[in-house]
């Protein structure tokens, strides 16, 4: 009989899906960090102790989490958006997720997860608020550490808004598309594959604006 059941849970199929509600729902309701340890001119994080830091500029950082990337950027089109200009959709395919989370400074905000899914049970996810915007692919063994240390970050989170908008929201726009192009021209090189990915996948202007060698297409 024993022998029979080690045989019956050996023939079981693994579990490949993940339920990235659940997981964010779990852990937005767990006690987010207190205090930043990283300052930036436009924004400021607490960084765990357990995530490596791979390559930092003004505007974006890449992570180094159980062995896998992850990509933070500062959502500069969307802080201007948000300001002055109507919210965009959801793109069309993902699997989009939404809710309602409270920060490090005891504000309540919203957060949207786009997923995407890709070959041999890997998944693209985008994780946002308005302000700051996580990239990274899972799979159903690592989905749960790595989003566990992305929401610390992302929590954790404050911008410079005021810094921001004077910086890069300019009515001429000439001098306008010359500083979202400083923006994508500071994308570590790393960032490269996850960025060709979500502009196949979403199209949208954000990721599509560098092409794979990390520089500004044209318009």
């Amino acid at each position: 009989m024993l022998l029979f059941l080690i045989v019956l849970s050996g023939c079981q199929a693994k579990d490949t899906t993940v339920d990235f509600s659940a997981l964010l729902n779990d852990f937005f309701n767990q006690t987010p960090p207190t205090t930043t340890n990283h300052v930036k001119y436009y924004y400021s994080y607490y960084l765990p102790p357990s995530v490596g830091r791979m390559e930092s500029t003004e505007t974006s950082n890449t992570f180094l989490i159980s062995s896998q990337e992850v990509i933070m950027n500062l959502d500069i089109a969307s802080i201007i958006q948000s300001s002055y200009y109507p919210t965009e959709t959801p793109a069309s395919g993902s699997t989009f997720v939404s809710g309602l989370y409270t920060d490090a400074e005891g504000q309540t905000n919203t957060y949207t997860m786009s997923s995407f899914p890709l070959e041999n049970n890997n998944t693209l996810i985008e994780l946002s608020n308005g302000q700051v915007t996580f990239l990274t692919i899972v799979n159903p063994g690592n989905a749960r550490y790595l989003l566990n240390e992305i929401v610390i970050i992302f929590r954790s989170f404050r911008t410079n808004t005021d810094s921001v908008l004077s910086d890069f929201s300019i009515k001429n726009s000439l001098v306008y598309d010359k500083k979202h192009q400083d923006i994508f021209e500071q994308v570590p090189p790393e960032n490269s594959s996850i960025m060709d990915m979500m502009c196949t996948l979403t199209g949208s202007a954000k990721y599509c604006t560098v092409d794979g060698s990390g520089n500004p297409t044209e318009n």
